[in-house]
């Protein structure tokens, strides 16, 4: 049992009413809502499983009985004020439509309009301490706030506007799961054990610190009120966190790992295709081998996603977008049918297998999921039109690829149709074919492809589908803010997302464009933005050019031209060096890290589909060394229960190194990492005990020590 199986500590602005939608924390519609008390919060049931909170100063909670599915259930609610402020943007120049686009909103070109007034164009909205990079699009032109002289590279050969909400960090003693102790002396405490909250007879305050007992529940939440009025919290800890927590998730195209069954390779004969865009040979058959190898067991891998295996279509297919580049269907992506296995990969005895030896071996199995559309050869296509959207707009315009302006709607490609997800008949359809390979498979989860692509009504009555017999993991991706990938993490949709925005730090810090102290601020951003949800970090994906690539310098201009003009050669020492650096942090984050394949051994490549190079076996001195590194780092994840489920902790920071405490209960390990290329001396105090510790990182490498 994980966090997000209670309902949270709701966040909120004071006086300010708020409605909050409870069916999102059940899997089952909410019938009605009952308020059996209040205290600090005015607050009353509206339709549909909603209510209408205002918090009526810093703290505030609520008894409930929530009758859902045929059952009643009484929660207690805690309701903490919003550290936030808002933010006024002005834009003084022309334009007839402004738009504010940042990272704050997934960068979206038209979710925030900018009204026009005397002053200029102004957007107000509220934001969190942190740093947040942005633009103006006037009239569909992206323009730089040249009245903040703060900015940085956005990877474009321009400039981001850069603002900065100031705001310090807080944290907590977790002394054991009974003993907490705050920075300040306290005068009251809200402790929620799982949906209870602890009367006062069962804790008691001495100072700083705060005795738990009569503990139910392996979920406490905790917020502490000093004396003065300080408030610090909410905070969350998983006493006895459950798998796929503290592991590592590691990804992989079938068809570009390895070959274990020569008879099933096909090219497809089209002198458009270049090979990087045809089928390699890979199968599932070959994932089994190196499964039975131990390959997945040397890298402390607890969990295999493997790229979609429906039936793809034959031929090649040509890229709406220019330069109109001619594709094939080796991943996955373009099913053709939902419920067949492509005999390029293999057969269901293969899938069947693949699944059953990684539970042997205590290794969960995620399938990509594709639901937002199908290829255009699909049955399902032909004798179903009604299903999809059309791909035309009602001037006339084609809708492909209008992720902002048409999310719903819009078509990946001419070729690949996307569902009505306002039929009953497509949402049974695809509902029915996920529910079909956890039956026949037995696999533990999936990876769902786009999903802000899909309403959110369509994610809950598949989470409902697939909640019959046992827990179906469900991992999405959406590449947005932090605030909006969380809109999609629930107990009645994903259970987590993989997180883009620490993603672009990462990277950039690794390449030496950002700071390694601001990568120290998302690292924390991300860990309290993702609290109660399945937190996946990441540093390299199948839709960017390869991490390797990237440090070395080789992806400068359009890494998908890259890929087919100049694709990046073997990468330099130092470019090794920073890899080893990315997975140290990996591997000593909370939640369950994601490794793309190939980054082990520091495979390079440009933009898609030079990123999904064949995976090599084969390594030379780099590579090897490389993967060695990541072996040991496995194994220092693998006996640490601070470096698999503890608090990153910030201790100290600068432009080439920064230094963060993983402290659970218990158990500490300090974790030092330093991109400059001389050792450096990190002298700080422990925050917890005073204690004055000295620590030196190696140059281009990192330190992990316990303490």
């Amino acid at each position: 049992m994980y966090s997000l199986y209670f309902l949270p500590v709701f966040v909120l602005i004071p006086h300010k009413p708020e409605k909050i939608n409870l069916s999102k924390y059940f899997t089952s519609p909410v019938d009605s809502i009952q308020i059996l008390s209040t205290d600090g919060v005015d607050m009353y049931p509206i339709i549909e499983g909603k209510i209408m909170v205002q918090l009526k100063g810093n703290v505030g909670s609520a008894r409930i009985n929530v009758f859902s599915g045929g059952d009643s259930f009484v929660k207690d609610m805690l309701f903490v004020r919003s550290k936030s402020r808002k933010i006024k943007f002005i834009y003084r120049g022309s334009g007839r439509n402004v738009y504010l686009a940042g990272s704050f909103n997934g960068w979206n070109s038209n979710a925030l309009p900018m009204i026009k007034t005397d002053s200029g164009f102004v957007a107000e909205i509220q934001l969190s301490p942190g740093r947040y990079a942005y633009k103006f699009v006037v009239d569909g032109k992206w323009i730089q706030d040249t009245n903040n002289p703060l900015s940085e590279d956005d990877g474009y050969g321009g400039r981001n506007s850069v603002l900065i909400v100031k705001g310090g960090h807080e944290f907590i003693d977790d002394i054991s799961p009974f003993h907490y102790r705050f920075s300040f002396p306290l005068s009251k405490v809200y402790v929620l054990d799982g949906d209870r909250l602890l009367d006062e007879e069962n804790y008691s305050i001495k100072g700083r610190d705060v005795f738990l007992k009569n503990i139910k529940t392996d979920v406490i939440r905790i917020v502490g009120i000093g004396r003065k009025g300080e408030i610090s919290g909410p905070f969350t800890f998983n006493i006895k966190p459950e798998p796929p927590i503290g592991g590592i998730m590691y990804f992989l195209f079938v068809d570009r790992f390895f070959d274990g069954d020569g008879r099933n390779v096909r090219k497809i004969k089209d002198p458009e295709v270049p090979d990087i865009a045809n089928f390699m040979g890979g199968d599932l058959k070959g994932v089994i081998l190196k499964l039975k190898d131990g390959y997945f067991d040397s890298l402390g891998i607890s969990i295999l996603w493997i790229s979609p295996v429906f039936l793809c279509p034959e031929g090649a297919y040509r890229d709406a977008l220019p330069p109109h580049r001619k594709f094939t269907g080796y991943h996955g992506y373009w099913p053709v049918d939902l419920y067949r296995i492509d005999p390029s990969f293999g057969d269901m005895d293969d899938l069947k297998e693949l699944v059953q030896e990684c539970h042997k071996r205590g290794i969960k199995v995620f399938l990509d999921m594709v639901l937002n559309h199908v290829h255009e050869s699909s049955q399902v296509y032909k004798k179903h039109r009604d299903w999809f959207t059309s791909i035309y707009l009602p001037d006339g315009q084609k809708n492909i690829r209008l992720f902002d302006e048409h999310p719903f709607t819009t078509w990946f490609d001419e070729f690949l149709p996307s569902f009505d997800f306002s039929k009953d008949s497509v949402v049974e359809y695809l509902s029915s074919a996920a529910k079909f390979w956890i039956k026949e498979v037995g696999i533990d989860g999936f990876r769902l492809d786009a999903v802000k692509h899909i309403p959110h009504e369509f994610w809950r009555v598949l989470r409902r589908r697939m909640e019959v017999e046992r827990h179906v993991w469900m991992i999405g991706e959406t590449i947005s803010s932090r605030e909006k990938i969380n809109e999609w993490i629930s107990p009645s949709e994903l259970d987590g997302q993989f997180d883009f925005p620490l993603f672009w730090v990462l990277r950039d810090a690794l390449a030496g464009r950002t700071g390694m102290d601001r990568l120290m601020q998302e690292i924390v951003r991300s860990q309290d933005a993702f609290s109660d949800g399945l937190w996946v970090p990441f540093m390299d994906n199948h839709d960017f050019g390869r991490l390797v690539s990237f440090i070395n310098g080789d992806l400068l201009g359009n890494e998908k031209e890259l890929a087919f003009v100049s694709p990046p050669g073997k990468p330099e020492k130092k470019s090794y060096h920073l890899m080893k650096i990315g997975f140290a942090i990996l591997y000593s984050l909370p939640g369950l890290p994601m490794i793309y394949y190939g980054d082990e051994i520091g495979l390079p490549g440009a933009g898609d589909p030079d990123n999904r190079r064949m995976m090599r076996f084969k390594h030379d001195s780099d590579e090897e060394l490389l993967l060695k590194e990541v072996k040991k780092l496995a194994g220092l994840r693998r006996k640490s229960r601070a470096l698999r489920f503890g608090r990153v902790v910030p201790i100290k920071a600068g432009n080439e190194y920064m230094v963060y405490m993983k402290k659970y209960f218990s158990e500490k390990v300090v974790c030092g990492f330093n991109r400059g290329e001389k050792d450096i001396v990190v002298g700080f105090k422990d925050p917890f005990t005073g204690k004055h510790i000295k620590l030196t990182i190696p140059g281009e490498g990192y330190r992990m020590e316990e303490i």
